[in-house]
């Protein structure tokens, strides 16, 4: 129970930092999302050292369909917490129930994890998503992150890729 209601936090805050995204520049954006996740890991983050998050991976993400999308991708494992945070803009405006879906993969052995849905900020005139992810494992080894547009079918496998990034060292 005591580890649900950091996750609990996040996904709150999360939902919040969706409304100060519209007023803000990129750099901006990424500025506040990183501080709600920070706010709503306080629990599990040792500040009597005055430790501060900082994401130990970085990637810009390039529209791999002849659209103009854009997004950037930061991970980072902290203590015994791999977290994940995505930004994506431009994407092209989803049909009925089809929804975004953010991945990483780790090519030797090859192993590919989805990183969940990614959540449209609200009232976006430029389609801006957030794809927020957490796991109990260290899986910085997964170096590729990308975007697809999945159908609404029940298939397990990634669909259409729209976006994708390698991640190094920042």
């Amino acid at each position: 129970m005591n580890k649900f209601i950091p996750s609990l936090l996040l996904v709150i805050l999360a939902g919040g930092a969706g409304f100060w995204l519209l007023s803000l520049s990129a750099k901006d954006k990424l500025v506040e999302i990183e501080e709600t996740i920070a706010e709503a890991n306080l629990g599990t983050i040792d500040t009597s050292q005055d430790q501060v998050m900082s994401y130990q991976y970085y990637a810009d993400l390039i529209d791999v369909t002849v659209g103009s999308a854009r997004g950037n991708v930061q991970t980072n494992f902290f203590g015994t917490q791999y977290q994940l945070l995505a930004t994506a803009n431009g994407l092209p405006e989803l049909n009925g129930t089809d929804f975004y879906e953010g991945w990483v993969v780790k090519n030797n052995p090859l192993d590919v994890v989805s990183t969940g849905k990614l959540i449209q900020t609200p009232d976006s005139a430029e389609m801006s998503f957030v794809n927020i992810f957490e796991i109990d494992q260290n899986i910085t080894d997964h170096d590729y992150y990308f975007v697809t547009l999945e159908p609404d079918d029940g298939n397990i496998a990634p669909a259409k890729h729209i976006l994708e990034g390698m991640l190094v060292k920042n």
